[in-house]
């Protein structure tokens, strides 16, 4: 038997099976290999990718970084000097521009703008201007092949506000490119674009007004009480009221409402946190939608350098904070001007003698009562004793044309010069009477009574704000009072000066009677003066040019000599009755221009030449001052403001508008002229007298608009002296103290966005604003602006009524109230006059004197018919310059720029990388590299040299981030 057979064909078959496991174990293992291979070859190919894709990146952002470089050197070469002005192209056309928001760049010599260069790419070969705002690739359309898009629909609204330039190419020669060869033409590796946008001409959107932060004592220890001294701070702690007032001296922050209707005001103190313009939607109530809205017209925050723009190569502003170094004398005590006592809202000043200088713009300082009237007349009699005597009586009207209230002195006195010597013929004798010396006898200066024990009524203690007063008398013992005090009478002296007498004349009836022959008075070589004293020192003097005519008055038999009732002769002079003259500078004629009636020396054709009451002829000037209320704008009926005086110390130049000059309100208005040059010269720090204010931890200024600036790598400026004597490089220094400073919240007269105008011209916003002086009212101010931005709360005229001249309202108010609509026609007209210029203002002084201000307020109908031009009730642009002058400059010094830059295959041409970067650029008060020579850093920064700094002060970025197509 066979039995092992079918056990062998059994493993046969195992066997089989066991080698086909196998094979497919191996065909899986190596299915695997090929995976792996696979796999690790994909994966070297992505990270291939990825490793080329970084490389292109790498050298996109190497050409935008190229780009912005280049825009920074074009930056820093054609706007670091001072005198380098910039503004939007639609500036200088008022048709529509293909590209209305390419950056124009002005040089100003001699005062007259000529364009230099459009701060884009493209425009940094040699030609500056080859890239024009009308040649420029049309945003509305979509990029060409060659073009690109560096401010897209992702941060504007409308397709018309895009920035679209030619990308331009950055080659390199074929030579040194693997493959290409040692010869061929230059390959394209690469472009880049750049725009500069001017921030400056925006509003600042990220201010909030920081007066409740105040919390310091700046008061001036009574140590250091000193002869010349800085004066006396204010306690921001312990009185809110002044800390309120601060709202009053200047507009506390754009109004950027007026821009965004999104805008929640009470959030403002959230937008300080902003950073960057795209950080606005995330305070303040700002939708994404409204931001992208308002790219060209608002930014976060804009600084610039206190330029003073009105000097030929450019300079420093010179601080005006209270500081001994002022160079002004009339400037430097209404800078220290301060109530002698505050009463609720109501503040007293004190009288104070003029300070007469040298300045010749603002040439004096003075407090107290205006002459608008005065009559003296004169009667010559026989007394008792049979002796010729005079007899005479003075009226004075008394204006305050303050609107604060004035404390008078005991000292207030009047003393007349230029009176004729007159002929007296009594019978066969003549006698000469000097009527200049028969006043001075007995006295230098006949008194006015500022108090009468127990008798208010006869005496004056205060002027009201606009109070007109009437006193009258003699002189020597008498004195004039409001009662009416007597004339006075005394024995005639006659003769010459050395040999004075008196005169007897015979008794009874004279044949003949008595006779006074009466020489004129010339207008000019020495008119008919009356000199206003306060304490023996001048207040003013009134010298009419009245041609007083030769006159013979007498009293004849049978009239009774020993009687000395009425008067004989007399002089006077009035007030013109036209509010214009002395409120209107641009009334009158070359030859008879207003005058400020608080001039210490009033001379020529102030008075009324129509003489509704008094006369040439001194025998006609017999009668009274007329008290009624239809007497005439000056009358002691009615009540006149006209000026301010300050309550603590100003930060606005505009409030400058009530220092007295040659004609009334000058700085600020058309009329100004060089006064208006200050608004270039000069700024108010603010910075601490008294308080140790410390850089390294700055506490808020009362001038919000302030900025510390300190260089990097740079030490903390020193504080300063309190009363600093000697120039130093501090920041209490006069010279210095724009070497470390800024505007915060600066803005270019010059822009053409009418919604930055709108927050700009928006004024004040008060909530519950306290007026009405003893008897207080509260009022919501909006779109307010101050005449009297330090006391017009003592009225109690409601701000909301409409302004009038009924019952002289319009003189007896301090603070004009707008509609929305009015700021909107502000705005539209301020942006028309600038286009139709077609050229940016080299200055604040040019751009006031032109009067673009004044013409948006004629154009807006703000100032309704019958308001009196320029009362308190007329809204002027030294108002509107009150609110804005703190941050205003005829030039920008922050930009925006949008850099571009993208890597192309040298192989095929194709782009295979592109990147954006925007970065933020400030102009600072530092130089940059001298041309020749070392930098003197006490005298250079101050008046910097172009042929040693041709490219002027430092920039330097203060923000950057890259962007992505999505951010464009």
């Amino acid at each position: 038997m066979n039995l092992t057979a079918p056990v062998h064909g059994r493993r046969a078959r195992v066997g089989r099976r066991n080698a086909g496991f196998a094979l497919l174990i191996t065909i899986t293992l190596l299915a695997f290999l090929v995976l792996l291979l696979v796999s690790l070859a994909s994966l070297t190919r992505v990270e291939t990718q990825v490793a080329t894709n970084s490389q292109k990146i790498s050298q996109a952002r190497q050409n935008a970084m190229l780009a912005l470089n280049v825009a920074i050197g074009s930056l820093q070469k054609q706007a670091g000097l001072d005198q380098r002005l910039t503004a939007r192209a639609d500036l200088t056309s008022t048709a529509t521009l293909r590209q209305p928001y390419l950056t124009g760049l002005w040089e100003s010599v001699a005062g007259v703008p000529t364009l230099r260069s459009w701060l884009v790419s493209g425009n940094e070969g040699a030609n500056p201007l080859s890239l024009t705002p009308a040649n420029a690739p049309d945003p509305a359309v979509a990029a060409g092949a060659d073009e690109v898009f560096l401010v897209g629909e992702a941060t504007v609204a409308t397709s018309a506000e895009r920035v679209k330039l030619v990308r331009q190419p950055l080659v390199v020669p074929s030579a040194q490119i693997p493959g290409f060869g040692s010869a061929g033409a230059d390959v394209v590796v690469g472009h880049y674009a750049y725009w500069v946008g001017d921030q400056g001409v925006k509003s600042s959107a990220a201010l909030n007004d920081q007066s409740d932060t105040l919390n310091y004592d700046d008061t001036r220890p009574a140590a250091a009480a000193i002869a010349n001294a800085s004066a006396s701070g204010s306690n921001w702690t312990a009185d809110p009221v002044q800390r309120a007032r601060l709202r009053q001296l200047s507009q506390p922050r754009p109004r950027s409402e007026k821009q965004f209707t999104s805008f929640l005001p009470d959030s403002v103190a959230q937008l300080a946190n902003a950073l960057t313009y795209q950080q606005l939607p995330l305070g303040g109530g700002i939708t994404a939608n409204e931001s992208r809205a308002r790219f060209h017209d608002a930014a976060a925050v804009n600084y610039a350098v206190l330029v003073d723009h009105s000097v030929a190569n450019g300079a420093l502003r010179q601080d005006f904070s209270d500081s001994t170094q002022t160079a002004s004398s009339a400037i430097k005590n209404y800078i220290r001007e301060r109530p002698a006592t505050i009463t609720g809202l109501q503040t007293f000043h004190d009288q104070k003698q003029a300070e007469s200088k040298t300045d010749t713009i603002f040439p004096m300082f003075s407090k107290g009562p205006v002459l608008t009237e005065c009559a003296i007349r004169f009667q010559f009699y026989r007394n008792g004793t049979n002796q010729l005597a005079l007899k005479y009586e003075i009226q004075a009207e008394l204006w305050n044309p303050y609107a604060v209230t004035i404390n008078a002195s005991a000292d207030l006195s009047l003393q007349f010069t230029n009176l004729p010597v007159v002929t007296v013929t009594v019978g066969t004798s003549s006698y000469a009477v000097d009527l200049n010396a028969q006043l001075l006898q007995g006295s230098t200066y006949i008194p006015i009574v500022a108090t009468v024990s127990n008798n208010a009524s006869t005496g004056i203690t205060t002027w009201a704000p606009g109070q007109i007063r009437v006193v009258r008398g003699g002189g020597g013992g008498n004195v004039l009072s409001v009662s009416g005090g007597a004339a006075r009478s005394a024995v005639a002296n006659v003769g010459t000066a050395t040999t004075l007498a008196t005169a007897t004349l015979p008794p009874g009836v004279i044949p003949g009677g008595l006779i006074v022959s009466i020489p004129a008075i010339d207008a000019t070589a020495a008119p008919f003066t009356v000199e206003v004293k306060t304490k023996g020192n001048t207040l003013g003097f009134y010298r009419p040019a009245i041609a007083f005519t030769a006159a013979t008055v007498s009293r004849v038999p049978p009239e009774d000599l020993s009687s000395n009732a009425g008067f004989l002769f007399g002089y006077a002079y009035d007030f013109r009755d036209e509010p214009a003259y002395w409120t209107d500078g641009s009334s009158g004629t070359a030859g008879n221009p207003p005058q400020d009636p608080r001039r210490t020396n009033l001379g020529g054709a102030f008075y009324d030449a129509s003489f509704p009451v008094w006369s040439t002829g001194p025998a006609d000037n017999l009668g009274d001052i007329n008290q009624a209320s239809s007497g005439g704008f000056f009358n002691a009926a009615k009540r006149y403001s006209a000026f301010d005086l300050g309550a603590q110390e100003p930060f606005s130049l505009g409030s400058l508008q009530h220092v007295i000059g040659e004609k009334p309100n000058m700085l600020g208005n058309t009329w100004g002229g060089a006064a208006n040059d200050y608004f270039d010269k000069y700024f108010f720090s603010t910075i601490p007298r008294w308080f140790a204010w410390d850089p390294a931890a700055p506490s808020p200024l009362p001038n919000r608009y302030t900025a510390l600036y300190v260089a990097p790598g740079s030490a903390l400026p020193a504080i300063g002296d309190s009363s600093p004597g000697v120039t130093d490089d501090s920041l209490r220094d006069r010279l210095h103290s724009a070497k470390h400073l800024l505007i915060r919240g600066a803005f270019n007269i010059n822009s053409t966005s009418e919604t930055a105008w709108r927050a700009v011209l928006g004024g004040v916003k008060i909530p519950a604003w306290s007026y009405g002086g003893a008897s207080p009212s509260a009022a919501a101010l909006d779109n307010a602006h101050f005449r009297f931005s330090a006391s017009a709360q003592e009225f109690s005229t409601d701000p909301a009524l409409a302004p009038t001249s009924t019952g002289d309202q319009d003189f007896n108010r301090g603070v004009h109230v707008l509609t929305d609509a009015q700021v909107s026609a502000l705005a539209t007209s301020v942006v028309n006059s600038l286009k139709a210029r077609g050229r940016p203002f080299p200055t604040l002084a040019s751009f006031v004197n032109a009067g673009v201000l004044a013409q948006a307020i004629t154009d807006a109908g703000i100032n309704p018919a019958g308001v009196r031009a320029y009362s308190p009730g007329w809204l002027s642009q030294a108002d509107i310059l009150t609110s804005i002058a703190p941050f205003i400059t005829p030039r920008s010094d922050t930009f925006v720029i949008r850099a571009y830059g993208d890597a192309v295959n040298p192989v095929t041409g194709e782009t295979e990388g592109r990147v954006w970067c925007e970065a933020i650029v400030q102009r600072t008060p530092d130089l940059t590299t001298p041309a020749t020579g070392t930098t003197n850093v006490m005298t250079d920064p101050l008046a910097p040299n172009p042929a040693k700094y041709p490219f002027g002060r430092k920039f330097q970025i203060t923000q950057f981030q890259w962007l992505s197509s999505t951010d464009i």
